[in-house]
């Protein structure tokens, strides 16, 4: 559409997104990047039912590396034994467990910063 039939009609065209060509450079530092995730950067997901998972829960932090586990599904008296061992653990580590919702809670070792993208609002 030339600028004389945008002036008459009033439509603008749609402009098609560009897509940059990789230069030299960028193809030269894909070949360079590794294409895993470092394990020290890794983060497992687990719903413990039992000890044996809270000591494989162990296990990672001793690897550090982090795990988000869900205690949803386990009634809650087993859920708050569990959490505490997990707890008593960590503690021992000198890694952080933070709560990240109902039930669910982040486990880290020591030396991983957990950070909140999104700050709650004060309601005080």
């Amino acid at each position: 559409m030339s600028y004389l039939e945008t002036l008459k009609t009033g439509k603008i065209p749609e402009k098609k997104p560009k897509t940059p060509k990789p230069t030299a450079y960028d193809r030269y530092m894909a070949r360079k990047r590794p294409e895993t995730i470092p394990r020290a950067a890794r983060v497992s997901v687990t719903t413990p039912s039992g000890y044996n998972d809270v000591r494989m829960i162990v296990g990672e932090i001793k690897r550090n590396r982090g795990v988000v586990t869900d205690f949803k599904g386990v009634p809650p008296v087993t859920a708050q034994r569990l959490l505490d061992f997990l707890s008593g653990a960590v503690h021992a580590l000198d890694g952080r467990i933070e709560r990240i919702g109902d039930g669910v809670y982040l486990v880290t070792p020591k030396g991983v910063e957990i950070a909140c993208a999104f700050p709650q609002a004060d309601d005080g």
